[in-house]
């Protein structure tokens, strides 16, 4: 992806009609790599130094001396064997997301100063179908929609807001971790007087995400940010909610080859 001076990566490829029947390696399919006509494509206001483990797309060449790069520079103060396995999750992560479709995976890392916490986070976008909005529908229902999940009764903070393609929609989180493992997306509010809800977990983290699509349904955009601290996710939401709300996403007509704007 090429960047603008005014911070937006324009014209990164929407999600593609497949080419099938053509084996890859490793046995899979070309339903997951073999790409053939874009759809549309997407404008994306993000800042112009992170960095963005799909810019490579599937050139896995590229992308392995890359994330090399990043893993010597953010993590030199670990050992080798950290490094490696920091490594080899960054490439797992950047397949999953591309098979997956999205279109960024954005990621900041900022070491621990005398006036803030070591800062981690990762921000991924990708283009969805919306179906059309009743005027009179809560930016909670939009958002449970898509997230599979009723956000009635949990832990988490929703509003709207016009964005660049008409209307959006934001959440903030912070997902309990259990010792087993097992993670609650959305936690249930704490009975009147009872424990706060940290205490159910071994750890929280911050979560935050924007929904941005035209208001008579289409191709929308959806961010979701998380960071390790869930203290900073107030920050977080904040340059989740910019990024979705500048960005555009345009669908190419399949008849004419034309661009339809939002």
């Amino acid at each position: 992806m090429t960047t603008t001076p005014d911070g937006t990566t324009p014209r990164t490829p929407m999600p593609h009609t497949p080419t099938p029947d053509t084996p890859t390696p490793g046995g899979l399919t070309a339903d997951l790599y073999e790409l053939r006509t874009p759809i549309g494509e997407a404008s994306l206001f993000v800042p112009t130094d992170w960095f963005d483990l799909l810019t490579d797309g599937r050139d896995e060449e590229r992308g392995a001396i890359r994330i090399k790069e990043l893993v010597t520079l953010a993590y030199a103060h670990r050992p080798p064997d950290v490094q490696s396995s920091i490594t080899d999750t960054f490439h797992a992560a950047r397949r999953l997301f591309l098979d997956d479709g999205m279109i960024s995976c954005g990621l900041i890392t900022l070491e621990t100063t005398a006036e803030d916490d070591a800062v981690t986070w990762q921000i991924c976008a990708g283009v969805i179908e919306v179906s059309p909005l009743d005027p009179d529908i809560s930016a909670g229902e939009v958002l449970a929609r898509h997230f599979g999940e009723q956000l009635e009764g949990k832990q988490v903070y929703v509003e709207s807001f016009p964005t660049a393609m008409g209307t959006g929609f934001g959440l903030v989180s912070q997902p309990g971790v259990h010792a087993s493992g097992g993670v609650d997306t959305f936690p249930e509010l704490p009975a009147d007087g009872g424990a706060p809800v940290s205490s159910r977990y071994a750890a929280q983290l911050g979560m935050a995400a924007a929904l941005s699509c035209p208001v008579g349904g289409g191709s929308g955009l959806l961010v979701v940010g998380n960071c390790f601290n869930p203290e900073q996710v107030v920050s977080l939401a904040s340059l989740v909610a910019l990024i979705c709300g500048k960005s555009t996403v345009r669908r190419y007509e399949e008849d004419a080859g034309k661009v339809t704007t939002p």
